[in-house]
């Protein structure tokens, strides 16, 4: 989900937090002067599932007490700020375990996804023309799913340590998809995709936070392309075997 994110205090080594924030890290004031050009502050984040690296961000630059404080993030693990990228329009940052990051930013009315490792290295990006609605990085870092509205309508795959693109999925029903989860099915590394996260405390019926799709972690095959027929093996798990026209 775009929006589930945490309030995190930044403050420098020998600063109090603030008891309204979520959580806080800790920066060096020499090191990251100016990403903090006079203190630090609130910023928006998300924790890796193991809770060890924390992705923090403002979206805009801002100016305080005659400041200038850019856009951008910084990363922090067991508790300090280890780097920052400056960049505009982040709309969220997602951490996996070995903190590696997902990024969607939105700037310039583009939606972009890029990866970063944890040294700050990009190691992928790709750009959208149909509004990107969620983003997922596996917990392992390995890999990152994203999911687009109208009219792509569909979940794109990726390898997160070198941008390796492993294809395109389309989407199930005609709802955009609202959330994506890495899991396994039957002995495979699959994502999960939903209207609504299963996790959601809106007033919906059970349907719309039900898995629609477990789309498996390898190469895809984009059905829209193809010439020839798709012979069903399990329609429960959305497999298939591709036949070309030319052997039919």
């Amino acid at each position: 989900m775009l929006h589930d994110n945490l309030r995190v205090g930044a403050y420098p080594a020998e600063g109090t937090t603030d008891p309204f924030e979520d959580t806080w890290v800790r920066y060096d004031p020499d090191r990251f002067r100016s990403f903090f050009p006079d203190g630090g502050g609130s910023l928006s984040g998300r924790a890796s599932e193991n809770g060890r690296y924390l992705a923090c961000w403002r979206e805009r630059e801002q100016e305080r007490r005659e400041e200038t404080y850019p856009a951008g993030m910084c990363i922090a693990e067991d508790g300090a700020v280890v780097h920052v990228i400056e960049r505009t329009g982040l709309e969220v940052v997602i951490p996996a375990n070995d903190g590696t990051v997902a990024t969607l930013d939105r700037a310039d009315e583009t939606d972009r996804l890029f990866v970063f490792n944890l040294d700050g290295t990009r190691t992928l990006k790709d750009t959208f023309e149909s509004n990107v609605s969620t983003v997922a990085i596996s917990p392992d870092g390995q890999y990152v799913a994203l999911a687009t509205a109208f009219p792509d309508n569909a979940v794109h795959l990726y390898q997160a340590s070198d941008g390796h693109y492993l294809g395109r999925r389309e989407n199930l029903t005609t709802s955009v998809l609202g959330d994506l989860r890495f899991g396994e099915h039957k002995g495979k590394s699959v994502v999960e995709t939903y209207e609504i996260s299963p996790d959601s405390d809106l007033d919906v019926h059970e349907n719309r936070t039900q898995v629609i799709d477990r789309i498996p972690l390898e190469a895809q095959i984009d059905i829209q392309t193809l010439d020839g027929v798709c012979i069903v093996e399990n329609t429960d798990d959305n497999e298939f075997h591709f036949v070309p026209e030319s052997a039919l």
